[in-house]
């Protein structure tokens, strides 16, 4: 089994996974897996294997046991959302991620649970706009789209988000070989997810509509940790390398030639 190493850990020892329960081959240029990969995955990998999970799932996909929540949310409730960290150079970075320190900086935002949102609203922004104002997986803007197209006339749509979970990437090595060979995630899924009751209140009136769903499984698709660590160093020390070598050469062009200025000179004067 191989010894991986996450990159956020690098100064303690490597970790032997004795089993890999999810596992996906990706490349640089195409480094994310689809929620339709993983929940694929997880059906494959449960088909062979007890489904002690909802009797659907195995444990084995798991890092600790499920627990049911009832959540009732309000419109008004606003969401806290936290993101990497920010205002660090490269070095501050690549030390805080060495040595498990903290950073100094951290993006954050709010968001409401319940918003309106029509084709109009959107009709002038690219899909990394979208995703990013709505909380919409750009994996989803494009049904997304298509779907406030159709039917803003007449309807309205509205985006509900009713939680905010950890989401954890972090870059891996193999031990003795000092280059990424990929990365690590976790996050939460949802899973038999269903919406009970909507509660709409008019003139100081609250009034319970019952609602009939079939119950889902929300699990996001993953990607990369935001900025590569490794590859920021490797850039970083070729540019300041380049930058290095050519003052050197600069230098040594001017020194050779005052050198040579002044012993022509001394020619010149030894002559006369």
């Amino acid at each position: 089994q191989p010894n991986f190493i996450k990159f956020s850990d690098a100064s303690e020892y490597a970790t032997n996974y004795e089993k890999l329960s999810w596992l996906f081959q990706v490349s640089s240029s195409s480094p994310n897996v689809s929620k339709s990969k993983l929940k694929d995955w997880m059906i494959s990998y449960s088909s062979n294997r007890e489904k002690d999970v909802l009797n659907k799932y195995s444990s084995d996909l798991f890092i600790s046991e499920p627990e049911f929540i009832d959540k009732s949310i309000s419109r008004d409730k606003e969401f806290s959302l936290i993101g990497s960290p920010v205002k660090e150079n490269k070095w501050q970075r690549f030390f805080d991620t060495l040595f498990s320190n903290s950073p100094d900086g951290i993006e954050e935002s709010t968001f409401f649970p319940i918003v309106e949102v029509s084709y109009s609203d959107i009709i002038s922004l690219n899909d990394s706009q979208i995703s990013e104002r709505y909380l919409v997986a750009e994996e989803d803007v494009s049904s997304f789209k298509t779907h406030l197209k159709n039917y803003s006339d007449n309807f309205k749509t509205y985006l509900f988000r009713f939680d905010v979970s950890t989401y954890f990437s972090s870059e891996l090595w193999v031990e003795n070989y000092m280059d990424t060979c990929g990365y690590e995630v976790s996050q939460s899924v949802f899973l038999d997810f269903d919406i009970i009751s909507l509660t709409y209140e008019k003139a100081g009136v609250k009034t319970v509509i019952p609602v009939v769903s079939s119950p889902i499984d929300i699990i996001a698709g993953i990607e990369p940790p935001s900025n590569s660590l490794i590859s920021e160093f490797e850039n970083w020390w070729k540019t300041t390398m380049t930058e290095f070598l050519t003052s050197l050469f600069g230098a040594i062009a001017i020194v050779l030639f005052v050198f040579l200025v002044i012993k022509f000179l001394e020619f010149v004067f030894k002559k006369k």
